[in-house]
């Protein structure tokens, strides 16, 4: 089964899906392609019963990964196909935007079980945050009309710049300690992020455990700097921000505070995230 979502990024791979369908059936497999949500989920469902499914082929970006990781059953094998604009996960597990590597991994895929992040019984693969980014997150899906592009990210950045409040949050993890008050937090099961900042460049998906990141100050200079400092690799000697390893992590505030998944809008707090050991099964290429 090929799933994929034409919204992904600004659309130009689409047109790859029939190629690989082609070449898939050329192995002697039977492809079912399918745009439709309803339709994968329904299809990826009766054949994996039927133990007839040799591989659920999803073409999209991080949040169509992470939507279809938490609307399949878990056991169901997964083949990333990126065609999103920042392919976080399909980054990390080195896996490139092209059929060959697709036909490579469905064929002769070697298996790989990772970690998942549940998030108020939403699934992320691969990280949660809250506050300003959300807010951005928010902001471009309420205005969003088609494909997104890098560019497309400007102007709700811009808004959230001068309209977002930096509101503070309490954090919470493993049941009772709690960190000291933050504006920023992010939680991370792979160590991914937007423009290649590694802010949990320790975050490893098959350990067990969920890395959180903590910032203090709410301001766009002190975001400067934090970006900056996580460039350099030197934002966890900052005083006041807090790096931990954790299995369950509590966020909340008094104020209005977004989060969001993977890319996607998520709500707002509270939020009560926890770890999934090897909860999603990912068909890797040989050489990944």
């Amino acid at each position: 089964m090929i799933g994929f979502n034409p919204g992904s990024g600004s659309g130009k791979r689409t047109s790859m899906v029939e190629g690989l369908a082609a070449e898939l059936r050329k192995s002697g497999l039977k492809v079912l392609v399918s745009s439709k949500v309803d339709e994968m989920v329904s299809g990826v469902k009766r054949e994996f019963e039927a133990d007839d499914l040799r591989a659920f082929v999803c073409g999209g970006g991080d949040g169509t990964a992470r939507m279809m990781a938490e609307l399949l059953p878990a056991g169901v094998p997964i083949v990333i196909f990126p065609m999103g604009t920042e392919n976080l996960l399909a980054r990390y597990l080195g896996i490139g935007s092209n059929v060959e590597t697709a036909v490579s991994s469905v064929l002769n895929g070697v298996v790989r079980t990772i970690d998942a992040g549940e998030a108020n019984g939403r699934l992320f693969l691969v990280m949660a945050s809250c506050g300003f980014d959300a807010d951005v997150v928010q902001r471009m899906h309420a205005t969003r009309k088609g494909n997104i592009y890098r560019w497309s990210w400007f102007w709700p950045t811009w808004q959230a710049v001068w309209k977002y409040r930096f509101a503070l949050v309490k954090v919470t993890i493993d049941g009772g300690r709690v960190l000291r008050p933050a504006r920023w937090a992010f939680v991370f099961n792979v160590p991914k992020y937007a423009m290649d900042l590694k802010i949990a460049p320790d975050a490893e998906p098959t350990d067990g455990k969920l890395d959180i990141c903590t910032f203090p100050k709410g301001n766009l200079w002190h975001g400067l700097l934090y970006v900056a400092t996580v460039f350099v690799g030197q934002h966890r000697r900052l005083t006041r921000c807090e790096n931990h390893q954790t299995r369950t992590i509590r966020i909340e505030s008094e104020a209005r505070v977004p989060f969001q998944l993977d890319g996607d809008p998520g709500g707002e707090l509270p939020l009560e995230i926890r770890v999934l050991p090897r909860r999603v099964t990912l068909l890797v290429p040989p050489k990944s």
